[in-house]
């Protein structure tokens, strides 16, 4: 699958806010569509990212797990996200030293790539991730 619209959330922190406008402008220069999700207008990110057509070729690329750590804005009735009910393929990059998300990473996710970027981490041996790499 060669994605051709990357989603972004804009949210709470601004520093990942940063990161994610920098990384849009450099996909936008490849010729790639961004989206932002904006934290601070749930209804109306809700509502445009349900008239998106072709969703298969949709990435959610989010930092610490924004947006899949089971903020409301992003559910689909009690259990299911936004991503899991459309099926977007998800990167979650942690700028964070995992330490900080052991309860997220005990979870059996597979339909997450995860990019650590620390050196010194060892994922659980028995954690179900689809892709994970230490950058």
């Amino acid at each position: 699958m060669n994605p051709s619209r990357i989603i972004f959330i804009r949210g709470p922190i601004e520093t990942l806010t940063f990161f994610s406008q920098q990384l849009a402008e450099a996909l936008e220069e490849q010729g790639l569509e961004t989206w932002f999700w904006d934290m601070k207008s749930p209804l109306d990110s809700r509502e445009t990212f349900l008239s998106f057509r072709d969703l298969e070729h949709t990435v959610l690329l989010t930092f610490n797990f924004i947006g899949l750590n089971g903020e409301s804005q992003f559910l689909c009735g009690t259990h299911t996200s936004l991503w899991e009910q459309y099926r977007i393929r998800t990167c979650c990059i942690l700028v964070d030293h995992p330490m900080y998300y052991f309860r997220i990473l005990n979870w059996e996710i597979i339909s997450i790539i995860g990019i650590f970027i620390t050196n010194d981490f060892q994922l659980p041996e028995n954690r179900v991730f689809r892709s994970c790499t230490n950058r």
